[in-house]
C-alpha cells in the first residue's frame, strides 16, 4: 500500500478518496473503512480500480455523511492475487 489521499473528503456523500496501491502480484481489490473518532464505523466498501487511465490508483466515493471530521480514521486494505493484504490508514 503506497498512500491514501483524502484532501477532497469533507464528510459529504460523493466525496472522493484515492488510494495508490502496488504489488508484485497485482492488486485485485481495495476496501475502504471510515470510522469516527469514537471508533464507530461510518461507512465501508470497495474502491474502484482506476485503470486504464490511472494505473495503481483506486477511487472510493463516500456514501454516508460524516459531520465530525476531526479524528476520523480512513483505512485502506489492498489485496493481491495470492490473497496477501497490505493496509494503510490516515487520521484527519
Amino acid at each position: 500500500m503506497d498512500a491514501i489521499e483524502a484532501p477532497k473528503y469533507h464528510g459529504v456523500i460523493g466525496d472522493i478518496i484515492r488510494v495508490h496501491a502496488t504489488d508484485d502480484f497485482q492488486v485485485i481489490k481495495v476496501t475502504i473503512t471510515i470510522t469516527g473518532a469514537d471508533g464507530v464505523v461510518i461507512e465501508e466498501g470497495d474502491a474502484i480500480d482506476g485503470r486504464p487511465a490511472r494505473i495503481n490508483q483506486w477511487e472510493y466515493k463516500a456514501v454516508a455523511t460524516n459531520p465530525t471530521l476531526k479524528g476520523t480514521k480512513i483505512m485502506a486494505v489492498a489485496y493481491d492475487r495470492p490473497g496477501n493484504k497490505g493496509m494503510a490508514e490516515i487520521v484527519l
